[in-house]
């Protein structure tokens, strides 16, 4: 089966993942030294890193709707490079565009320039299509980011419950960071919350 295959290609390499001992060693580094041991240890490109696991996934033989929450974000991360780069033509964000997700960059740069989002999932299309030509970086973030973990959660109905559920508390954990964070800066949450969890905004 796949679960079984999976498991012994995770086996496989057990070798070439970061230990407990190594997590810790992070956890009490500085940032110079944090910086060092991922050189050292061949995981300080970010990017390079992120493809690496997209690769395993697709060869551990993963259920395609749980790479497909993986390739949303990085969809949604283009997107808003897009749309920032509309608005001020740095090209820092086309550099900063991402070759992960479901739709090429480039693809998603002409669909934001044109205003043409066929192509684009149906999350990312209506998210674009409510931005005001005027929209901020910050609010181009909020409204962006509520159409992944939107899109997200609808994807991941298709997963197990365990994933389902790790999925969900990832973004419990993020919108209590959000309400902390707002509150110490006395600025409102509800909008900046994301929906996907298990938790009740209002709450």
């Amino acid at each position: 089966t796949s679960e079984l295959y999976a498991s012994a290609r995770i086996a496989a390499r057990e070798r070439e993942f970061l230990t407990e001992e190594d997590f810790s060693r992070l956890a009490h580094a500085g940032a110079s030294e944090c910086e060092r041991l991922l050189a050292e240890w061949g995981r300080a490109d970010e990017r390079a890193c992120r493809a690496e696991l997209f690769a395993f996934f697709r060869e551990a033989g993963t259920k395609p709707a749980f790479l497909a929450c993986f390739e949303a974000k990085e969809d949604a991360f283009n997107a808003k490079c897009a749309r920032k780069f509309a608005a001020c033509k740095n090209p820092a964000f086309r550099e900063l565009a991402s070759e992960l997700g479901r739709v090429p960059a480039q693809r998603v740069f002409e669909a934001v320039e044109s205003e043409n989002y066929r192509g684009l999932s149906d999350f990312l299309a209506a998210a674009l299509s409510a931005l005001p030509p005027e929209a901020g970086a910050r609010e181009i973030d909020r409204v962006l980011d509520a159409a992944y973990f939107s899109e997200r959660e609808f994807l991941a109905r298709e997963l197990p419950d365990p994933l389902r559920r790790m999925f969900a508390l990832e973004t419990d954990l993020l919108n209590l960071g959000t309400l902390f964070r707002c509150r110490t800066l006395g600025e409102e949450c509800l909008s900046h919350f994301v929906p996907g969890g298990t938790l009740a905004a209002e709450k």
